[in-house]
């Protein structure tokens, strides 16, 4: 059995290869990006002030204010260069202040 799986690999990476691609729902969330948010921040809090958390939170936080943000309304979903409906309450939840 040990030796069998690169075979076995390589006959699910063929299948793989000839079957069409799922398509990429690479939309951007607002009520799923305030908890990513604030994870980066905790992150760079737990990991003694490292720098390269403190950027990963500002630069998040800069592209959805510039993507879902309009003045002091949020919008609840981006994709491609395009703002969707406004925001719902729940969107406004999870980017509340930290605590």
């Amino acid at each position: 059995m040990k030796g069998s799986w690169p075979r076995q690999r390589s006959l699910l990476l063929k299948a793989r290869q000839d079957r069409t691609p799922p398509m990429r729902d690479d939309k951007i969330l607002a009520d799923a990006n305030g908890p990513c948010h604030r994870g980066a921040r905790q992150c760079r809090r737990a990991a003694f002030q490292n720098a390269a958390w403190t950027t990963v939170a500002i630069e998040a936080f800069d592209f959805v204010v510039k993507a879902l943000g309009d003045g002091d309304r949020l919008h609840h979903a981006w994709l491609g260069g395009k703002r969707g409906v406004t925001g719902f309450a729940d969107d406004y939840a999870r980017w509340r202040a930290p605590r």
